[in-house]
C-alpha cells in the first residue's frame, strides 16, 4: 500500500471516529494528532479537515523555544512533551476564541528567523 493509500484510509478511520463522537453533540470536538516528525501528521489532519470542515492548529506554531539544549537534554521524554510547546499562549490566543466561534489571529513561532515570534500573523477561523 502507497502512504497516500494509508494516509486516506486512516483519514477515513479518524472522519468516522468523529462522526461517531458528533452524534449528539452541540459544542465543537477537539482532535488531537500526535506522533513523530515526518510522521505525516499535517498530511493526515489536512486530509480529516476537509472532510469534516475543520480548523487545523499546528502546535509547532507555538513552539517554546526558551530552553536551553543542556536543560533540554536533562529533561525526560514526559517534561519535552510538556515543555516543547506554549500551550497555554495555544489554549489561549487559538483554542478558546475559536471553540467561542470567533476569528483568532496570532504571531505563530518562527523556525526560520530562529528568535522567537514570526512578525506576519496567521489567522484561523472556527470550523464550518
Amino acid at each position: 500500500m502507497k502512504n497516500s493509500q494509508i494516509t486516506k484510509a486512516a483519514a477515513q478511520q479518524i472522519v468516522s471516529a468523529i462522526k461517531a463522537r458528533l452524534k449528539g453533540r452541540t459544542n465543537p470536538l477537539v482532535v488531537s494528532l500526535d506522533g513523530g516528525s515526518g510522521a505525516g501528521k499535517s498530511t493526515l489532519a489536512a486530509d480529516v479537515a476537509s472532510h469534516m470542515g475543520a480548523t487545523v492548529i499546528q502546535c509547532d506554531e507555538f513552539f517554546a523555544a526558551t530552553i536551553s539544549d543542556d536543560e533540554w537534554d536533562s529533561y525526560t521524554s514526559e517534561l519535552k512533551c510538556r515543555r516543547c510547546i506554549d500551550w497555554q499562549r495555544m489554549r489561549r490566543e487559538v483554542l478558546l476564541p475559536l471553540l467561542a466561534g470567533e476569528n483568532v489571529q496570532y504571531h505563530p513561532f518562527s523556525f526560520f528567523l530562529k528568535i522567537g515570534c514570526h512578525r506576519l500573523l496567521s489567522r484561523k477561523s472556527p470550523p464550518r
